[in-house]
């Protein structure tokens, strides 16, 4: 009898260690807060890490002139601390735990993880090799002599005239070009590289007959009188003047194939009003997408 007391006793305490402590509840868009802290807006943190996550879709190209300008980083800024603000609102109404709200989140959690992926797999396939491949195979393209020009325009010859005494002399291009080409000299009549077959016939010939430092001209052609200063010759492009083109060649391509590759394996079975088969007599027939839209939603 003992004994029996003594395991009874002992019942509870084997039930809570044979059964798991209930799951910590969940919170929709909980995160750890890392990164340098950009600002706090009632109470939430916002961290740098936060703003990239958010902006990640954003080229890095693009994403680097909106930090550069002020008025416009502070706006995106301003609608990231908003969007939180709702955030931290949406949950005080437990707006989260309405299941079709949560059939939202699980999708957009599912197009995140699957835009990854494709992301992935374009910055796998960018290697020095692949790129050396691409260059090589735009060979004949890049193959071709270019200078890298500056030019001016004058209404006269006199004028001209006194514009390439005035270089000779050791004049600056850009400025000279700024105070008298009658096409405003932007840039300092700066063109950069130019290659053979760019330029008018009347200003190729000379241009591409000049050494590197020469100046070149006047020459006049039916719209004034022409000042070009030669800055350097090259035979042909290097591959770090294209490296960013030809990135972005070999991610497409990657992901042309891989995209291929995916849809080529994918087994579909459609279903009720979204099949494709011809529709029985009398039946309706399957809702058309519109506007270059999916019948289906991604993910079904």
């Amino acid at each position: 009898m003992e004994v029996l007391v003594r395991v009874l006793a002992l019942l509870p305490l084997l039930f809570l260690v044979a059964c798991p402590p209930p799951p910590v509840p969940v919170v929709p868009g909980d995160l750890a807060v890392t990164g340098e802290k950009v600002a706090t807006v009632d109470g939430i943190v916002i961290t740098q890490d936060m703003v990239d996550a958010i902006t990640w879709r954003i080229p890095p190209d693009q994403f680097e002139k909106i930090k550069g300008d002020d008025a416009q980083y502070k706006n995106m800024l301003d609608q990231i601390m908003f969007g939180q603000v709702l955030y931290k609102k949406a949950l005080d109404e437990k707006i989260a735990d309405d299941p079709a709200v949560q059939r939202k989140i699980a999708m957009s959690v599912r197009e995140v993880l699957a835009a990854q992926v494709i992301d992935s797999v374009g910055q796998k396939a960018v290697t020095e090799e692949a790129i050396k491949a691409a260059y090589d195979k735009h060979a004949v393209q890049y193959n071709r002599p270019s200078i890298s020009l500056k030019h001016m325009i004058l209404p006269d010859k006199a004028k001209a005239d006194e514009v390439v005494a005035s270089l000779k002399a050791g004049g600056e291009f850009g400025a000279l070009a700024q105070k008298n080409s009658i096409d405003g000299g932007q840039n300092g009549g700066d063109l950069g590289w130019v290659e053979r077959g760019r330029l008018i016939p009347e200003l190729e010939t000379p241009a591409f007959a000049a050494a590197k430092g020469e100046v070149v001209g006047p020459v006049e052609t039916s719209h004034g009188f022409h000042v070009m200063f030669v800055g350097d010759v090259r035979q042909n492009t290097p591959l770090e003047d294209v490296r960013e083109s030809l990135t972005e060649e070999v991610k497409r391509e990657a992901l042309n194939a891989y995209v291929d590759k995916v849809k080529g394996e994918m087994k579909v079975e459609w279903a009720g009003a979204a099949t494709k088969e011809t529709p029985a007599d009398g039946a309706p027939a399957a809702p058309a997408a519109t506007d270059g839209a999916a019948a289906v939603p991604p993910g079904q």
